[in-house]
């Protein structure tokens, strides 16, 4: 992720939202402060990886939002804007760039830098795509019922110290 023209002079940060039923939102995700410099053109943020299930419950059409805060040591951290959007919206479109909302205009740009999506195998989907698995046992009954003590050179279970 990054973003553009934030007029912040702080370090910023997003918290990652799904929704939660018509007007609820719950967190999923956190990154961690980074510098506004204003000398570049955008604020980068760190890429991370999260599930599908965790992300949007696997329904791409989940709408969820961003929201960025400017930092604030003592916890005061102040609400900057909103980008909404949607799984599907980003893997169907091809500019990934959406604008960045307060409560009276666009302050910013926000911008999916890489997005792809990875399957996660489990054991049955090998199992259903034709991974054979066989078991073999082996039980060892030649315990020498007269040598019982395996100290002995002539027991079949010694092991020589």
């Amino acid at each position: 992720f990054a973003c553009k023209d934030i007029d912040v002079r702080h370090k910023i940060f997003y918290k990652l939202e799904r929704a939660w039923g018509e007007i609820d939102y719950v967190e999923i995700g956190q990154s961690l402060p980074v510098d506004n410099n204003r000398n570049e053109d955008l604020t980068r943020f760190d890429p991370f990886s999260i599930s599908m299930t965790d992300l949007c419950r696997g329904d791409e059409y989940t709408n969820l939002r961003i929201v960025f805060f400017s930092w604030d040591r003592w916890g005061k951290h102040k609400e900057l804007g909103i980008v909404n959007f949607s799984l599907y919206d980003i893997s169907t479109e091809k500019i990934w760039d959406y604008k960045i909302y307060n409560a009276k205009s666009i302050i910013g740009i926000f911008y999916v830098m890489k997005f792809e999506v990875m399957a996660k195998y489990t054991f049955l989907d090998y199992i259903f795509a034709g991974c054979s698995v066989s078991m073999m046992v082996g039980i060892d009954f030649t315990l020498d019922k007269t040598h019982t003590d395996c100290s002995d050179p002539w027991n079949s279970h010694y092991i020589p110290i």
